[in-house]
């Protein structure tokens, strides 16, 4: 019996202690926090002919309470935006997605702006993409 505690006593404290190391804790009750992996995309070349293009935002909340994208607009007809306008939970993300359609740009460098709006305050939050686009 004397064995057996030895060994299951130390066994059972170091899977106490490895199950709480290195876990982090979230605080439910602390404000939410936007952040973005990317504010500013470069995407390079965009070839007028190969039609739309996709590209990605992703936003984060590395807060604790939740938030949620009430709206996006873009600065340019030829995009457009689309979001999950569901709660971003603490330690969560989302995406928004832009289209982008080249067929009206001219060729050469070129920059479109898009305004987040979310539930956290009142002015938005500015990203941007840009590239070059040419003719093949």
């Amino acid at each position: 019996m004397t064995r057996l505690t030895h060994f299951f006593l130390p066994l059972c404290l170091s899977a106490i202690l490895l199950t709480g190391c290195g876990q982090k804790t979230s605080n439910p009750d602390a404000p939410a926090e936007v952040s973005y992996e990317e504010t500013d995309l470069d995407i390079g070349d965009v070839i007028i002919e190969d039609g739309i293009k996709k590209l990605e935002f992703i936003v984060k909340n590395t807060g604790g309470n939740a938030f949620r994208v009430t709206s996006v607009s873009t600065s340019c007809d030829c995009t457009r935006a689309d979001y999950d306008p569901n709660f971003i939970y603490g330690g969560k993300q989302t995406a928004i997605t832009v289209t982008l359609d080249p067929k009206d740009l001219a060729d050469g460098a070129f920059e479109r702006l898009i305004a987040v709006y979310t539930d956290l305050k009142q002015n938005p939050d500015t990203l941007s993409f840009h590239g070059v686009a040419k003719h093949k």
